[in-house]
């Protein structure tokens, strides 16, 4: 994607400032080496606001620019008024408002995941899940810059609930919490036409993730029992009813991703407590595709023709980077962190041809010794080479 005449091989926020004036920057790595600040929220500032800038989970590229969401928020007389905004980064560095929402988006639950967007692209259009103090809803934002809510619920998410909305072609299925008073996540399909419908809500399993693959939406529910003992596997399409998906004896499904070559889920053994990764197919077999288990997999992703994924294993206190090697196994990816013992790898994703992540390194603090910096944004090309990219202290991705 281009920016400024430059061509950036992926975007990233940093934050500038200090303390509650902090703002929340865009920062594009350069193909030809550095980074570039291509967003500033502090010249977006309106008369009477004091801070601003972008909603984290909410930019993605529709065309040649990307879509976002950006805050400002406004003091009057002690309290706070919050104001979002949908907007575009044009290629030439140019920003334009293009609607108001009717309220924030919806952030990410609590959890080790970061694999649950709240806005996505179809065809050609911006969509966000956005809310105020009486609904969750998915909204679309034309290029036109012409606001329509697609989904029509009675209340929001309850606090602490994972969002989620896939489309199967022209079907969107969108995880409500509409029928069960107890905050459970219920799956619900709205049909082109504009009809909803309630697919799954059995008032005892919550939705927690769902993705889109051979044009099914699969999705997994559970419980929400502290040992994560009920978590299911089923599929749907954009008409009928869901069926279920069997897994391998004594493993409950933990969550999905469709980055690699199909669709992937990390499921856990309610024996051993050891999570490992399968594949599922289009007719919902599953086959392992990682024989090792780890005390917790936090991410999985496609790149190239091989799965990586972000583990930490059991008696160890550090997430790292693992690759699936070609007989199941898993690979630790070496050269991350500058040698530190801890690197706490995070948010994987590929972008321009690169897989990318954050991770702590050590720097020298100038003293003789060693100072360590948090979220480091990381890039890895096709032949497995790291970089570090970004990760000046006041300049966190």
């Amino acid at each position: 994607m281009a920016f400024i005449g430059q061509d950036v091989d992926t975007v990233f926020l940093g934050l500038s400032g200090a303390g509650t004036n902090n703002l929340i920057s865009f920062y594009g790595v350069l193909a030809t080496g550095g980074v570039q600040q291509i967003y500033n929220s502090s010249s977006r500032l309106p008369d009477g606001a004091f801070q601003g800038g972008v909603l984290d989970n909410t930019a993605v590229q529709v065309g040649d620019a990307l879509y976002f969401v950006e805050f400002f928020r406004f003091g009057l007389g002690g309290a706070f008024d919050d104001r979002y905004f949908v907007s575009r980064l044009n290629k030439d560095g140019t920003v334009e408002t293009l609607a108001q929402l009717p309220g924030g988006t919806i952030s990410q639950g609590a959890g080790p995941y970061d694999h649950r967007d709240t806005a996505f692209e179809h065809n050609g259009t911006y969509h966000v899940m956005a809310g105020s103090a009486l609904t969750t809803e998915v909204f679309s934002v034309s290029p036109a810059g012409v606001l329509a809510q697609i989904t029509d619920f009675d209340r929001p998410l309850y606090p602490g609930a994972q969002p989620g909305a896939v489309w199967v072609n022209d079907t969107l299925f969108v995880l409500g919490d509409q029928r069960t008073p107890s905050g459970i996540s219920e799956l619900w399909r709205v049909a082109a036409n504009g009809g909803q419908e309630a697919v799954f809500s059995d008032g005892v399993n919550s939705v927690l993730d769902v993705a889109s693959f051979a044009n099914r939406a699969w999705f997994i529910t559970s419980d929400q029992s502290p040992l994560g003992a009920s978590g299911k596997l089923f599929s749907i399409g954009e008409n009928g009813s869901a069926r279920r998906v069997a897994l391998p004896r004594n493993e409950v499904a933990m969550f999905l991703d469709t980055d690699a070559d199909g669709l992937l889920v990390v499921t856990r053994n309610t024996a051993g407590f050891l999570s490992t990764i399968s594949s599922i197919a289009a007719d919902g077999s599953v086959t392992r595709v990682m024989s090792a288990g780890f005390a917790s997999i936090s991410d999985i992703c496609g790149f190239g023709s091989e799965a990586y994924f972000i583990g930490i294993k059991p008696l160890e206190n550090s997430f790292a980077l693992y690759r699936v090697g070609q007989s199941g196994d898993a690979e630790l990816v070496r050269g991350i962190g500058n040698g530190i013992a801890g690197p706490n790898v995070a948010e994987l994703y590929v972008s321009g041809g690169k897989l990318w992540f954050t991770a702590n390194i050590q720097v020298r603090d100038g003293f003789g010794g060693f100072t360590e910096i948090a979220n480091v944004l990381h890039s890895m090309d096709s032949s497995g080479q790291i970089a570090i990219e970004a990760g000046a202290p006041g300049t966190y991705p």
